[in-house]
């Protein structure tokens, strides 16, 4: 049994997408599946998208309701409610391919790995910007779009590796979650705030603990990326509250004085590649600049 848990929270029709596709999912024979839908709160009609979809499916979908805001406590709720010897995590705007459940299967067992996951592949909404997808930046954005791409061939990770897979395009054996515990409800999305890093804290403490990580090329989820990620407010937005989330990960201590001066340098260097109409490199240092605002405000907030 795997249990594949989808997070909800107001994206009812994209929602919609995402079940079609796990209800199309192509499974090796003695392999079954359950659908758990974690509603967060939402507002509009994700019950009754989650009811419309459970019927006549050959998979059994479940609604589950979780009042508690943010998408730790959602895939913590989903662990809780579900039964599989496996829990795979995607979220509702995705599209799993529909071999994915059973690339995640094999992948497990042939690699005998504890924790398993695959591309994201972006699904533009519009055409993205140039200095989105400019050749010199490849790789610069990915956590902000929530894209993966390791190639083409199967990796195992290093403990040192971070970020290594996504969360919504994740699944782990069981067992850990009851060693190593569940998703730090600190971090992570949650409403309208984008602190993240929940997934990356996730697999930062399952390497330590020496589970095997691996990434499968062949499971790959498409994740729509909306016009509101491509512009250079959400830039600085996203670097800010993923600054704030690496200090709750790994900051250990007040900021020393040269990281301040080292952040003022990074913003002056941004200034002087906009003046130079330099877009690519201007929003890439204005990106790092962002990041260690956040780090560094996050360390105010706990050592003043």
């Amino acid at each position: 049994m795997i249990s594949v848990v989808v997070c909800a929270y107001n994206q009812c029709e994209s929602l919609r997408d995402t079940l079609n596709a796990l209800k199309a999912q192509r499974l090796d024979c003695g392999i079954e599946m359950e659908i758990s839908v974690v509603d967060n709160n939402s507002t509009d009609r994700t019950r009754q998208v989650v009811e419309e979809a459970a019927q006549g499916t050959l998979y059994p979908i479940r609604y589950v309701f979780e009042p508690r805001q943010g998408l730790s406590h959602a895939r913590n709720r989903g662990i809780h409610e579900t039964a599989g010897e496996w829990v795979a995590f995607t979220d509702q705007d995705t599209i799993p391919d529909p071999g994915w459940v059973a690339a995640l299967w094999r992948g497990a067992r042939q690699y005998q790995a504890d924790c398993v996951g695959g591309p994201m592949v972006p699904l533009w909404e519009r055409r993205p910007p140039n200095w989105l997808v400019h050749p010199g930046v490849e790789g610069e954005f990915q956590g902000m779009l929530a894209v993966l791409d390791r190639g083409g061939e199967p990796l195992i990770a290093r403990a040192t590796d971070r970020g290594f897979l996504n969360g919504g395009n994740m699944a782990c054996h069981r067992s850990l979650f009851n060693v190593h515990g569940g998703f730090r409800t600190d971090l992570g999305p949650s409403g309208k705030r984008s602190l993240g890093g929940d997934d990356t804290e996730m697999l930062e403490r399952l390497l330590r603990c020496g589970c095997r990580v691996v990434y499968l090329p062949g499971a790959t989820v498409r994740h729509k990326v909306p016009a509101s990620r491509m512009r250079v407010s959400y830039v600085r937005r996203w670097h800010f509250h993923s600054g704030r989330a690496i200090y709750r990960i790994w900051g250990n201590g007040p900021m020393p004085r040269w990281y301040l001066r080292e952040t003022l340098v990074l913003g002056v260097r941004a200034i002087g590649a906009y003046c130079r109409c330099d877009w690519v490199r201007g929003i890439c240092w204005e990106k790092r600049f962002w990041s260690q605002a956040g780090q560094i405000v996050e360390s105010l907030a706990r050592h003043g």
